[in-house]
């Protein structure tokens, strides 16, 4: 659906960006890229029929045609990791801290540990499991339920997450400091 969606709009220039891996389904690229450059890649079904096994060669004959100069046209596609620096930006620091979750919090988190020890053996339900497992280690309610505006609430649901709060309290070290921060959140209902 989305990707008839996006091959109605009239465009002169179209860009594809992702912001994750092509984790579920090889024709996930596919999608993007016909809408990038329609036909480059063949057809859906010769692509999938070509792709979708787990050859390895092939797949690195598809990254080549898609990453490499063919010496006329630049690559179509330009592919950065979470590890490349890029140049003129500062270098990624990573520091670790480590606290305890406040009770609200550790208590939403065994919940889910004894749910899952209940699901043994349903394989179908770890990725829920895991997934639940990261929503309560970042934040117990998640996102909602509070008034932004309402200061009690704000620091009563900082408070509540072990990340969140410490978070906080690393942001208040670089604001003493004169520095500054760019924090990344996972969790979309965290964001909003």
């Amino acid at each position: 659906m989305n990707t008839h969606a996006a091959k109605t709009v009239n465009a002169d220039f179209v860009i594809g960006l992702t912001g994750t891996p092509i984790e579920n389904r090889i024709e996930d690229l596919w999608c993007i890229m016909d809408r990038v450059a329609p036909g480059f890649l063949g057809s859906m079904k010769a692509f999938s029929k070509a792709y979708s096994g787990e050859d390895q060669q092939a797949l690195e004959g598809l990254k080549k045609k898609l990453d490499q100069w063919d010496g006329v046209k630049p690559p179509i596609m330009l592919r950065r990791m979470k590890a490349d620096h890029l140049p003129g930006l500062p270098e990624r620091n990573f520091n670790h801290q480590y606290t305890q979750m406040p009770p609200r919090q550790a208590e939403a988190y065994e919940q889910v540990v004894r749910a899952a020890h209940q699901q043994r053996g349903n394989r179908n339900a770890m990725l829920k499991i895991i997934h639940d497992l990261r929503g309560v280690s970042l934040h117990p309610s998640g996102g909602g339920g509070i008034d932004p505006l309402n200061s009690s609430q704000r620091r009563q649901w900082i408070e509540d997450s072990a990340r969140v709060s410490r978070t906080f309290e690393f942001l208040r070290e670089i604001e003493r400091k004169g520095e500054k921060a760019l924090v990344f959140i996972e969790d979309r209902d965290v964001q909003e």
